[in-house]
């Protein structure tokens, strides 16, 4: 009985702990739901706080690159300022230099023309000038001639005037000759003669005997007169030639002396401003002499430092070649020495364990980074605040890479370099990196990287 009553008692007790869980799993079922959601939330806020870890450290690495960004643009502003005074200042000199050659302009172009007025107006007179000295020149000649011709027509004249003198006073005495003798022979006829004459004697008289060499046909020579007239039929025509004697010849002569006299003294002023232009470009030629004497000096000894620097050793240097001039100069400048800077350049560059050769005949490496030696050996003469490289590392292997960025790094203190590379051992020693990228079809992206920001970001 006591089994029983204890039986029944467990009997109750199961009932009622199963009527217990049947009121409990309800609320068990909604705690494990509850527990999942809870989970589930947990979860989402541990993403969530993932998320915003990522998201702070991304806003902290913005906020050090925008910092440092605002430094570096800082750095830049005021590098831009003091190039933009200086800007400003050579732009005033410049505009003060360009006023005053526009002032200067004007009067400059005003006197040239007068120059070129009377340049033409003295070709002008110059050629009138010469061919009134041919006209001059000629008629003179002619007028020479003519007088040579009338000297000896003259000089002729008298000649034959002085032998017809002779020949009448011959002939005169030939008359008074004949005449005595005729008188004699009469008077010792008439004396020896013992009968008287019917007729009177014949009278032989001078004119007689001219009738009788008429009569006789003694005359002149036909020669002598052949050669007469062919004298007087060449003097003719040559005075026919020489045609009518300009008799204002002088006048015209005088009135041209009178316009040449001031063109004479505008041809020695223009001659004074050539000799003074031929003094001032012998001094412009003397002072640029100098300079590239000097600039040529300091090139050198920068391009031996950079190449030895470069090539670990070894020499380089630009030699005044003689060769390189006109031929028509050669002479000229081989007699005189001071004229030696108009020579052409040859680059001579001799690496270390290399012979002394041109630039040609060395690899394509060392010819990059002497033509580079160079270009920096010049840069140095005159430096600006930025210089731009564009693939110079290209024919560059490796250790000429290195070469080239030790290089870089040595003239990087003083300059600020913006080249163009795809070389990795180029890009390493930049202090930014600037790429182009596209991420869609014809849409170009720049993406900028701070290689001191990005080594600080992976040390933290």
């Amino acid at each position: 009985q006591e089994l029983a009553v204890e039986q029944q008692t467990l009997n109750d007790e199961r009932v009622q702990i199963e009527t217990d869980l049947q009121l409990i799993r309800p609320k068990v079922q909604a705690a494990q739901d509850r527990r999942q959601q809870l989970q589930e939330e947990r979860h989402e806020l541990q993403r969530n706080r993932q998320k915003v870890d990522a998201d702070w450290q991304a806003l902290q690495l913005r906020q050090q690159k925008l910092e440092m960004h605002l430094e570096h643009s800082a750095n830049s502003l005021q590098r831009a300022a003091q190039f933009l005074d200086e800007s400003l200042q050579n732009w005033q000199t410049l505009i003060a230099s360009r006023d005053s050659y526009q002032q200067q302009l004007p009067t400059l172009q005003a006197t040239l023309q007068t120059i070129k007025a009377k340049r033409d107006e003295q070709q002008d007179l110059l050629a009138a000038l010469s061919i009134l000295k041919e006209e001059y020149n000629e008629q003179q000649s002619a007028l020479d001639t003519l007088q040579t011709t009338l000297q000896d027509q003259q000089e002729s004249n008298a000649k034959q005037a002085t032998e017809l003198a002779l020949s009448e006073s011959k002939l005169n005495d030939a008359k008074d000759s004949v005449q005595s003798a005729l008188d004699e022979y009469h008077y010792i006829l008439s004396k020896s003669s013992k009968q008287a004459l019917k007729a009177a004697p014949p009278q032989i008289s001078v004119s007689s005997l001219l009738t009788d060499f008429i009569t006789h046909k003694r005359r002149v020579r036909p020669e002598k007169i052949a050669e007469l007239q062919a004298e007087q039929a060449s003097l003719e025509q040559q005075i026919s030639k020489i045609g009518a004697v300009n008799l204002a010849a002088v006048a015209e002569l005088a009135e041209v002396n009178e316009r040449l006299e001031p063109l004479a003294q505008q041809t020695e002023d223009i001659a004074a401003s050539m000799q003074t232009l031929t003094d001032a470009i012998a001094s412009i030629d003397e002072t640029t002499k100098t300079l590239f004497m000097q600039t040529l000096e300091s090139v050198n000894g920068e391009l031996s430092k950079l190449f030895a620097k470069v090539f670990g050793g070894g020499q380089a240097s630009l030699t005044l070649d003689l060769q390189d001039m006109p031929t028509d100069t050669q002479s000229d400048i081989s007699a005189d020495k001071s004229e030696h800077w108009r020579a052409g350049l040859t680059l001579m560059a001799q690496p270390k364990g290399k012979r002394n050769s041109r630039l040609a005949v060395l690899s394509g490496g060392e010819k990059t980074l002497t033509a580079l030696s160079l270009i920096f050996a010049i840069f140095k003469q005159h430096p600006a605040p930025f210089c731009v490289l564009d693939e110079v590392d290209a024919p560059l292997d490796d250790a000429n890479v290195a070469r080239f960025t030790s290089l870089i790094h040595e003239l990087a203190d003083d300059l600020q370099f913006i080249f163009i590379s795809h070389n990795k051992l180029s890009m390493q020693i930049a202090d930014e990196l600037k790429g182009i990228t596209m991420p869609s079809a014809g849409v170009s992206t720049l993406v900028s990287v701070s290689l001191d920001e990005a080594e600080k970001y992976i040390e933290s």
